[in-house]
């Protein structure tokens, strides 16, 4: 993590985690497909209805961008045994 910008960092862990889920749902027998279809789309988040959208965006950018990124970010400053305890007191 020292030698990698934290943005490029965060985009490859997203990136794969993505990928990787995928996989699992294709090997796990999971129906899905790609599209806009709301119930089995892998893009059925975006035809949200309008009044999801607020708690869509905050899940989105504070919980997984702010979140995740301020754990990741604070490994800079602090030692990885702390901020994993850290991370398993969150509810």
């Amino acid at each position: 993590r020292p030698k990698v910008d934290l943005f490029l960092f965060m985009f490859l862990l997203f990136s794969i985690s993505s990928v990787f889920t995928l996989i699992f749902m294709t090997y796990s027998g999971e129906e899905f497909e790609f599209s806009f279809d709301p119930t089995i789309g892998l893009f059925g988040w975006i035809n949200s209805k309008w009044d999801r959208l607020p708690l869509e965006l905050f899940m989105a950018i504070i919980c997984n961008g702010v979140g995740t990124t301020g754990y990741i970010a604070i490994m800079k400053y602090f030692d990885p045994v702390v901020v994993t305890m850290v991370m398993l007191m969150e509810p």
